[in-house]
């Protein structure tokens, strides 16, 4: 498997927000996700014991290891301008757990309301 990119992320609170990531090893080869499962978390702080977010991600082509995690505009309430953690967690049928993304997710506040 290949690092974990750390990734900051610049969102609009109150937009519905989509990311397209795929899955590749260190070479570049895609990863199949066949019955894994993805989770998108956001904290606070890295340490907090509850998550501000939590969404399963959805698989668009497990052999190509593409997968989408949203955020649609009405989950922001929990999450105010401000900024926060998160990472995207791929578990495989396996077991093994794979972090796919990790970073500072930095919410604006909406001008038109």
């Amino acid at each position: 498997m290949a690092t974990t990119p750390r990734t900051e992320i610049n969102a609009v609170r109150g937009d519905d927000e989509n990311y397209d990531i795929t899955l590749e090893d260190s070479a570049g080869v895609a990863t199949d996700i066949t019955s894994a499962t993805i989770a998108l978390t956001v904290k606070k702080e890295p340490t907090d014991v509850t998550a501000l977010l939590s969404n399963a991600g959805a698989i668009v082509d497990a052999v190509n290891g593409q997968f989408r995690v949203s955020i649609s505009g009405a989950e922001w309430d929990n999450l105010p301008a401000g900024k926060y953690h998160y990472d995207v967690q791929v578990t495989f049928v396996s077991g093994d757990i794979f972090t796919a993304l990790l970073g500072k997710l930095i919410v604006d506040q909406d001008i038109t309301i």
